[in-house]
Parts: structure tokens; sequence; C-alpha cells
């Protein structure tokens, strides 16, 4: 499911007169133009799973363990510049037969992201005005993908505390996956990704359960609608 997003533009951060044009987007009078849009084929999601960090998994993890997680072909992209990190290094099983676990009641699961931000050899840079404040911005021929992580153990999965191998799925946590993760990443850069792409930067973000609905007895087909009240 959908993480829930966050607003970064409010009153603190933008002046009167930002404010103003803000209000204009939302009205719909200013409109933002995504240049570079990925196409539909690489929108299209690829579904798997991963060892969720927030619930504890067996002595023995399997399917029942795992929790259901998606990526953008797009983001598979950019995954496959990076010669150390694979779908396994990330904890993932690419096979939704071996997904079995469910979301406890009431709540959604956002998994923790690797967001990895590329580019070709050399970058090209253009100006333009933000369309949500009037500000002037320059913006790159990049591109990012949220790629799914969960537990893992094996070569180059550290403790982020030690700097030892994980010993196990359920000792393995959040930040022993990033560290080890951003380790790993760092290194191909160093050496050179697939095709002469360049890792330009990164975003992490945590895993999540979140409530999505209240527990409903009463049922839509039993209700019968009448006019609106306005």
């Amino acid at each position: 499911m959908a993480r829930k997003k966050r607003n970064r533009l409010n009153k603190k951060t933008l002046t009167s007169a930002e404010i103003d044009i803000y209000a204009d987007y939302l009205k719909g009078n200013r409109k933002h133009s995504v240049p570079r849009k990925l196409s539909p084929e690489k929108q299209e999601r690829k579904g798997g799973g991963v060892y969720p960090f927030g619930l504890s998994p067996a002595a023995t993890p399997g399917p029942a363990d795992r929790l259901k997680v998606t990526a953008t072909v797009g983001a598979l992209d950019l995954l496959s510049r990076f010669s150390s990190i694979n779908y396994a290094k990330l904890g993932i099983t690419t096979t939704l037969s071996d997904v079995t676990g469910t979301v406890p009641t009431g709540k959604a699961f956002a998994p923790a992201l690797w967001i990895p931000t590329l580019g070709p050899a050399e970058l090209v840079y253009s100006s333009g005005t933000s369309a949500f404040t009037g500000r002037n911005t320059r913006s790159a021929n990049t591109r990012s993908g949220s790629i799914p992580f969960g537990r893992n153990t094996g070569a180059n999965i550290n403790d982020a505390k030690t700097g030892d191998a994980v010993a196990s799925i359920a000792a393995c946590d959040e930040e022993d996956m990033r560290t080890s993760l951003e380790n790993m990443a760092a290194a191909d850069a160093s050496g050179g990704l697939e095709g002469g792409d360049q890792y330009v930067t990164k975003t992490f973000l945590p895993e999540e359960f979140y409530q999505i609905s209240q527990d409903v007895t009463a049922e839509i087909g039993d209700y019968a609608p009448a006019a609106p009240v306005y």
C-alpha cells in the first residue's frame, strides 16, 4: 500500500507572495509539469516480499513471515546498475507464492525504502520556475526510484553497531540493513556503476505500520441513499 505523503511546503518555509502562488496552484490555476515522465511501461509494478522489521519472525522464518512489497519497473532498472546489490541482498523474495504473511488488522504496511538517484556520466542541467512557489529551479537529467528492503543476512550484511556479520534474520534490524546498503552502494559507485552511470544521491524512508480504518459492522448495501444535504 502507498505510504502516506507529507507536505514539505508550509507557511514557515514560504514568503507571503509564495503562499499566494501556492494557493493559486491548489485552486488549479497553476499547473505543475513533470519533465521526462516515465512511460506507462516503466511505471508498471512488480511484486515480491520481505521479512519486515516491525514484526518478529519465527525461529525458522518462512513465507508466513513475509509481507508483500512492490516496485516499479523503472526502479528495478536503477537497481540493475549496482553490481553488489540485488534482490537477494535487499532481502526480497521475487516469488509471490513465497509471501503469505498478513498485516495486523486495521493497519497498512509501507516497507523500508532505499531511494537512489542516478544519472548519466555527464549530467545536463536545466532551469525553470516552480509552479508551487514561483521560485527559480535548477534540475538535472537524473532518475530516482523507490526500492523496498527487509531483514536479511549473508555477505556484507553487517551489524551497524559492531560491524560483525548479522547472525540471523531475527537479529537483523533496519539500521543494519540501511548501513549495509549504504556501504555496498558506495563501493559500487567508487568502482563504477553499470553503463558508466553515476550515483548522485540517496534517501532512505523507514518502514511504517499505520492505521487505515476502524472496525465497521454496518454494510454499504444496507444503506438507502437520500438527497444530499448542502
